[in-house]
C-alpha cells in the first residue's frame, strides 16, 4: 500500500496560561492567527513518529466561551504529516514557537533583549506535556471536527512576565510612554535550551541583563492598569539578594524619566508567573533628537542607504563612529518623505554638534 499524506488535528486546552502574547483587555494570554507550534510524538516502542513537526493555528475559541466572548486561550492546530501514523499510544511533546534548531530532543529558543510589549511574535516559550494519546487521525475537509476525540495538551511557560504600567494621576511626562529600558543583576534575555520532554532541563546562555521595550501601543496612566506593557524574561534561579537592584527608564516622544532603583531581594520571579511593575517616574527631563527626512530625490531612483559623516573625532551621539547609516525601511528603500531621528539624554553631547558641517 502507498502511504499518502493525511492532514490531522489536535487541541490546546483552555486554560489562560496556555498561550503566549498578552491581551490587555482581558490579561490574558490568547492565541494569535499565524501561530505554529512543533510537536513530537514518540510510540511505546521508544521511536519517534514525529519529531519537530510543525502545526499552524487553525482555529481559536471554538467550543469555549468566557462570559460570551470566545476563550482564545484554546486554539486548534494542523498539520499535513507525509503519511498517516500507525496505530498506538503515543507521548505527545510540544513546544511554542517552532524552535530555532534542534539535537535529538534539545531545542533551542532566544528571549530577545528588544521586544514589543505584547509579548507577540514568538517572545514567550512554551513546552507542553507529556500527554499520552492515540495516533492522530485523518480530518476531512470540510467535515466537522469532533471536539470529544481530539488531543487536548496543557502548555507551561518557561518565562516570567513584567506586567509595566502607569497607575492614574502619575504619568508626569505628561505623554503615552513609547519606550521601556530596565536591568536587573542577573541575565533575562539570551538563548534558551530544554529538553522537549521536561521543561524543567530549561537553561539560558549568552544572557544579557538588559531589555527594551519598543511598544507597538505606548501606553498612559489608567485607573485599573488596563493600558500595560508586557516583557519576557528568563526566571532567575535563585532568589535576589540584598542589595540587588531593578533600575527602570521610560520615555515619551519628547521626554525621559527614571524611576527609583527597585529591591529584588527575596524575588525569584517565577517561570510562568507574571508580577505588575507600577511606574513611578519622579523628575522629568528633556530628550534631544535631530531628524532627517528625504523631502526630494533627484536620484531617479529610490536609496537603499544614506551615510552622514561629521568632521573627523566628532561622534554622533550614542555611537563611536562620525558616520551615520540611515537604511530603508520599505522593502529595504528610502522613500521620499521618510524621516530618520538620532536621539540623546545628554544635552551637552546634543549641543556639540551645533555648527557641525556634514557631508552626505
Amino acid at each position: 500500500m502507498i502511504s499518502s499524506s493525511v492532514n490531522v488535528v489536535f487541541a490546546v486546552g483552555n486554560t489562560p496560561r496556555t498561550r503566549t502574547e498578552y491581551d490587555v483587555e482581558t490579561k490574558r494570554f490568547v492565541w494569535k492567527t499565524g501561530d505554529e507550534v512543533a510537536v513530537w510524538a514518540k510510540s511505546s516502542a521508544g521511536a519517534f513518529a514525529l519529531g519537530n513537526q510543525t502545526f499552524r493555528l487553525f482555529a481559536s475559541g471554538a467550543g469555549h466561551q468566557s462570559a460570551g466572548e470566545p476563550d482564545n486561550s484554546a486554539a486548534y492546530f494542523t498539520s499535513t504529516l507525509p503519511s498517516p501514523m500507525e496505530d498506538g499510544i503515543y507521548s505527545y511533546y510540544m513546544t511554542y514557537p517552532v524552535p530555532e534548531s534542534v539535537g535529538g530532543t534539545t531545542a533551542t529558543f532566544t528571549v530577545p533583549d528588544v521586544q514589543d510589549g505584547a509579548a507577540s511574535g514568538g517572545v514567550d516559550i512554551l513546552v507542553a506535556g507529556p500527554v499520552s494519546g492515540p495516533a492522530l487521525t485523518a480530518v476531512g475537509e470540510g467535515v466537522p471536527v469532533d471536539d470529544d476525540n481530539l488531543l487536548r495538551v496543557k502548555m507551561r511557560h518557561l518565562l516570567h512576565f513584567l506586567r509595566f504600567y502607569i497607575p492614574e494621576g502619575q504619568n508626569v511626562l505628561g505623554e503615552p510612554v513609547k519606550r521601556i529600558e530596565f536591568t536587573m543583576p542577573r541575565a533575562v534575555a539570551g538563548n534558551v535550551s530544554v529538553d522537549v520532554t521536561d521543561a524543567s532541563t530549561a537553561s539560558l546562555g549568552d544572557g544579557v541583563n538588559g531589555m527594551t521595550l519598543e511598544l507597538t501601543k505606548p501606553i498612559d496612566a489608567s485607573a485599573d492598569g488596563m493600558e500595560s506593557a508586557v516583557a519576557g524574561i528568563f526566571p532567575s534561579q535563585t532568589a535576589y539578594s540584598a542589595g540587588d537592584l531593578m533600575t527602570v527608564s521610560i520615555y515619551s516622544e519628547n521626554k525621559w524619566a527614571s524611576l527609583s532603583p527597585m529591591s529584588l531581594e527575596g524575588r525569584t520571579f517565577a517561570a510562568g508567573h507574571l508580577t505588575p511593575v507600577p511606574l513611578r517616574p519622579a523628575e522629568v527631563k528633556r530628550l534631544y533628537k535631530l531628524r532627517f527626512t528625504l523631502a526630494s530625490n533627484n536620484l531617479g531612483e529610490d536609496p537603499y542607504n544614506i551615510r552622514i559623516a561629521l568632521p573627523a573625532g566628532v561622534n554622533w551621539p550614542g555611537s563611536a563612529s562620525n558616520v551615520l547609516g540611515l537604511d530603508g525601511t520599505h522593502n529595504g528603500l528610502i522613500k521620499t518623505g521618510d524621516t530618520f531621528i538620532v536621539e540623546t539624554k545628554d544635552e551637552a553631547e546634543f549641543r556639540a554638534l551645533s555648527s557641525q558641517p556634514l557631508t552626505v
